[in-house]
């Protein structure tokens, strides 16, 4: 591989690392989110519970933060594992 190459592939390969981590985070935040909203009860967030119960919801859907977070997961684990610590 060219050093252009392997920049390119150290550069995509921090992206990645980066943006499973923040969509993990971000997917914990909102099912502590959403198990807080939906234990009041309160008819007037049943729409929040809704969205929150549709973007971490198990198969992950295209289009979800689950499926992000898969996708890029899937992504990173095909990446070549030259230089990852």
């Amino acid at each position: 591989m060219t050093a252009a190459g392997s920049l390119a592939e150290a550069a995509l390969e921090s992206a990645v690392v980066h943006l499973v981590g923040r969509s993990r985070a971000f997917l914990l935040e909102i099912e502590a989110t959403l198990g807080e909203v939906a234990r009041l009860r309160d008819e007037r967030a049943a729409g929040l519970v809704e969205a929150l119960e549709l973007t971490t919801a198990e198969p992950a859907r295209p289009g979800t933060l689950r499926h992000l977070e898969r996708t890029a997961s899937e992504l990173l684990r095909s990446l070549p594992e030259d230089g990852r610590s």
